[in-house]
């Protein structure tokens, strides 16, 4: 969404929300992390989207629900995910689309 604003401009828009994310990636402690995430992420991806998917609400949800968000969410290939994500990361900082 930042990258389309960057390329577009704010115009024609009132507001755009951001759920989750980040914002600068170039951060050396940031990357790390991030790449540890990917690592991860790569290794074992049915335990770390259960996790992340249960770290993503706020409340607590039923098992029926965070099994359905994780199924729907392998549903993208491994690689293909990978790459999505590496794609944020190259990025580096949105900040000055937040602005």
């Amino acid at each position: 969404m930042l990258t389309f604003v960057q390329q577009i401009g704010t115009t024609n828009l009132r507001g755009v929300v951001l759920v989750d994310g980040f914002l600068n990636l170039s951060d050396p402690q940031m990357q790390k992390a991030m790449s540890n995430m990917l690592k991860a992420f790569q290794a074992d991806r049915p335990k770390f989207t259960g996790g992340f998917v249960r770290s993503m609400c706020a409340s607590k949800q039923t098992e029926e629900y965070i099994l359905h968000i994780k199924e729907q969410s392998l549903k993208t290939p491994t690689t293909t995910a990978v790459v999505e994500m590496f794609n944020i990361v190259s990025k580096g900082d949105f900040t000055p689309e937040t602005m």
